[in-house]
Parts: structure tokens; sequence; C-alpha cells
């Protein structure tokens, strides 16, 4: 099934919050590159949408955990959370999160850095 088709469904399970639901996606869909962002500058879906691919497989999973092990959790909140869980990931169109920076050769991915490196420590 084709990803904006994915997405759409799993949109369509919001309900009871439908009018806010819609209103807070129209804005990240069309105020940050939440469509476009990879999910991960170096390792899983580092790709143009890899974020939404990620967001709609995590929801996916999700509500398939739910119906086995928690199944008086709406299905709602599962999909608002797995949809939203990784949002910090996408820029805003004039401030990117993520940039490309070259594309590697014989490969099929992008090598972007955040333009705010995380510089990690260990105490």
């Amino acid at each position: 099934m084709e990803l904006m088709h994915r997405y759409q469904k799993l949109k369509d399970k919001v309900i009871i919050r439908r009018q806010e639901f819609i209103e807070l996606m129209d804005y990240v869909e069309t105020k940050t590159s939440y469509l476009t962002s990879p999910a991960s500058t170096r390792f899983h879906l580092c790709i143009e949408g890899g974020l939404l691919e990620h967001s709609v497989n995590v929801a996916e999973n999700l509500l398939k955990i739910k119906a086995a092990i928690a199944p008086e959790i709406s299905d709602e909140s599962c999909v608002v959370v797995a949809l939203l869980h990784d949002l910090g990931k996408a820029g805003m169109p004039d401030h990117p999160q993520y940039i490309k920076m070259n594309l590697l050769r014989n490969k099929k991915r992008m090598d972007i850095e955040p333009i705010l490196p995380i510089v990690l420590t260990t105490n």
C-alpha cells in the first residue's frame, strides 16, 4: 500500500479529537518539513520522506501491539502518539533540521547532517 494512503488511513482513526488533530496536522504538513525529512541522519530511513515512513511504521506496529496486550487503549491515542513521536526531527521550511550535504557514491541514501550538531559527552 502506498505510503500516503497508509498515512491517511491512520489519520482517519482519529475521531474524538478530529478537528484539533486536523488543524495540528495541517500545520505540521504545511509549515514544517515533516513529510520530506529523513528519519535519521545516518541510519534508519535516511532518505527524503523517511520521517513520515518511520512514523507510519511506528503507528501501524503500535496498533498491532496495542491490540495484543492493551486493547483498552484507544486507536486514536496510539495514532497521535506514534505519528508525532519524532516531530522534533521536522524542521521549519526556512530552517530545516537536516540538510543534504552530498550523495554517497554507490549508495541510495542521503548523507545529511543536523544544522545544529548534537555533542554527546560521557561522564
